[in-house]
């Protein structure tokens, strides 16, 4: 490292192996770079002052199992991550439960699992926007919050696509679920 300047590596040249770096002088000049990663790139999300890496594996999800607690309540188990819910009750089948992360409490996690019927609906990830409103990312897609009557609309934020969502009291009244475009976020 040459005095006065600053190494930038990208955040997975320990875990994949990615040698995209930038040096800068002290005056923040870039010196030197290599901009070629050899992976899709990596999406983040800011929650709480917290940067969060926002990567959703399909397969993670297809096996899901319901645990006893040692307390007697039903925790969901996907892969290496547990899920609890605080809706009262012994039995899963014919209801639908929200499972909140159970690292919520101790690192703020966003992310939220909707199920029916012990089904997966969907994998949520809520989380405040640069300009401090609700964002969702949901089925591998950014959305922003619109609040209309007594209920509140998702809406894709890529210009031009007409998908939505359109809830009142946490129940999907209506929907578009197709978009005008590829897929541009994952979450984990």
């Amino acid at each position: 490292m040459t005095k006065g300047t600053s190494h930038w590596r990208c955040s997975t040249h320990n875990s994949k192996g990615c040698n995209a770096k930038i040096i800068v002088n002290s005056q923040n000049i870039v010196v030197s770079a290599c901009y070629e990663h050899p992976h899709p790139p990596v999406n983040y999300i800011k929650h709480n002052g917290v940067y969060i890496r926002i990567k959703y594996i399909k397969s993670r999800f297809d096996s899901i199992e319901f645990v006893l607690s040692s307390r007697g309540n039903y925790m969901l188990c996907c892969g290496d991550q547990m899920f609890w819910s605080n809706t009262p009750g012994k039995t899963l089948d014919g209801r639908r439960i929200v499972w909140y992360c159970s690292k919520k409490k101790s690192r703020q996690c966003p992310c939220s699992v909707k199920t029916f019927d012990r089904k997966v609906l969907g994998i949520y990830v809520f989380y405040i926007t640069s300009r401090g409103k609700q964002g969702m990312i949901y089925n591998n897609e950014k959305y922003y919050q619109q609040v209309e009557g007594f209920g509140i609309r998702w809406r894709c934020t890529q210009r031009g696509c007409k998908a939505y969502y359109y809830e009142r009291n946490g129940i999907i009244l209506k929907k578009q679920e197709v978009h005008s475009h590829p897929a541009r976020y994952s979450v984990e």
